[in-house]
């Protein structure tokens, strides 16, 4: 368990992370999740990094040291819970992103816009991302829709 399997080779337990993010926002942002595949780009071209640098470089300074803290404080659901800020994070942003195309839609996703992000609107991400986590993991059927 844990993050050990993040960093063995071929990381698997990021590569899970990246599938699981894909099947959940098919299942809270299906118009989304099917854009992104439309325009041929894979969730591991963009999520894997999301994944492996904990959102180092999509998130200001500040909100990303909110992020940790609440990662340190809660070890044993980081793992798990990250996907679902990632997911909340894209949800966040689907009608810009539901507007470009591939290229911009791939630089979009590798730097996404939220320098102007602000702590409220971190916060209410963080609170939906806690939602749909207390509704999807204890169940993770409900995320494939079986």
């Amino acid at each position: 368990g844990g993050s050990t399997l993040h960093y063995t080779f071929a990381q698997p337990g990021i590569q899970r992370m990246v599938f699981k993010l894909q099947e959940l926002l098919m299942r809270v942002d299906e118009a989304l999740c099917k854009h992104i595949k439309a325009q041929s780009i894979e969730f591991l071209d963009f999520g894997f990094q999301w994944m492996n640098c904990l959102l180092v470089r999509q998130l200001p300074f500040h909100l990303l040291i909110r992020l940790w803290d609440l990662y340190l404080s809660e070890q044993q659901m980081f793992a798990f819970f990250h996907v679902y800020v990632c997911a909340a994070l894209l949800k966040s942003m689907s009608a810009h992103l539901l507007k470009l195309d591939f290229q911009d839609l791939m630089t979009s996703l590798q730097n996404l816009p939220t320098s102007k992000f602000t702590t409220k609107e971190f916060d209410e991400l963080i609170a939906q991302a806690y939602v749909w986590w207390q509704l999807f993991e204890p169940s993770p059927s409900h995320l494939s829709g079986n």
